[in-house]
């Protein structure tokens, strides 16, 4: 059974854990109520918990307050700054300019998405960052299980991004126990960040010429699928997302599965061992530990797929491999 976050809030306010309450406060609201501040003892409108920034709520005497220590400084004597906010209160003007001045800044996790935007920008001018963005969401929606997340919930450190982000963390964890990841955010150049960077570029097929050495190697059959794309693409003189489209096919046929995709078989997830092994005994002729769901660059598998591939597009393939002859093709 799940526990409303909102319950949290009231069961660490009354074991006086005011600190962990502010937390919550901050991931449902987005804003810490002036008791927990208080309670506390914190001054101000912003505090650091837990490597995030927590904001005060502020009534609309603070809000007038604020603006005029700001506006009177800047153009006029406090009294007339005074005086054009309770004017730009009559037009209800005031409470954009604070919530854009006070509210909306950059959170870390969006300072650090932009950065890693930037970072593949510079390194592969060819990537929008549309598409960075589309591959970032979909290792957190991976991770976290919701189909349904939202880049903004991330990047504004929302509850739901917020769980995604530590649901990421986790399954890192049990890989790396002696690494440390600040909870539920992404700071630029931190452990999350560098493990992010190397699961985006493996979703694109990039391949990162400085992979931060943080990061596990490149897997099977990632490697092996770029290699295959690459031999088919100079060899049948093909197009690059023609071939890859046919690899999708022929394992989607042997499998069964019309959901599979590229991304589940390099990344080796469950439903793309399955489809792989599925496609070794049917077609490969393997049989009992042979059948791994593993494309092994050179070996068996690749071989005969290769060969597929090169049939599916009707288009000879030089230097055919003899075991291509005895496959069930």
């Amino acid at each position: 059974m799940l526990i409303p976050i909102s319950h949290n809030i009231a069961f660490f306010e009354g074991l006086g854990d005011y600190k962990i309450a502010a937390f919550f406060h901050h991931v449902v609201s987005g804003e810490v109520t002036k008791k927990v501040f208080t309670e506390l003892n914190k001054k101000g409108f912003q505090w650091e918990i837990y490597d995030i920034w927590v904001t005060r709520e502020v009534n609309t005497r603070e809000k007038i307050w604020l603006l005029s220590m700001e506006l009177g400084a800047r153009i006029a004597p406090t009294r007339v700054a005074i005086g054009m906010i309770v004017f730009s209160l009559a037009v209800g003007g005031v409470l954009g300019i604070y919530r854009q001045k006070y509210l909306d800044s950059p959170t870390t996790t969006k300072q650090g998405i932009t950065a890693m935007r930037n970072d593949f920008g510079a390194t592969f001018p060819d990537e929008k960052n549309k598409k960075v963005s589309q591959a970032i969401l979909a290792v957190f929606r991976s991770a976290s299980g919701n189909a349904k997340l939202q880049e903004k919930q991330i990047t504004q450190e929302q509850e739901a991004g917020v769980l995604a982000i530590k649901a990421y963390q986790d399954k890192l964890s049990q890989f790396n126990p002696e690494l440390n990841f600040k909870y539920g955010i992404i700071e630029s150049g931190g452990n999350t960040y560098k493990f992010l960077t190397c699961d985006v570029a493996d979703k694109l097929l990039l391949q990162l010429e400085n992979r931060p050495t943080i990061c596990r190697q490149l897997n099977q059959n990632i490697t092996s699928i770029k290699q295959l794309i690459s031999d088919l693409v100079r060899e049948l003189n093909a197009d690059g997302k023609d071939v890859q489209q046919a690899i999708v096919n022929i394992l989607r046929v042997y499998s069964q599965d019309r959901q599979l995709s590229l991304g589940d078989i390099t990344q080796e997830s469950d439903r793309g061992k399955e489809a792989v092994k599925a496609y070794q005994i049917q077609v490969v002729g393997y049989t009992g530990s042979s059948v791994d769901g593993i494309i092994s660059n050179g070996q068996n598998t690749f071989k005969i797929l290769k060969c597929h591939v090169a049939d599916i597009m009707d288009i000879p393939l030089p230097n055919r491999p003899q075991i291509c002859d005895s496959a069930r093709l």
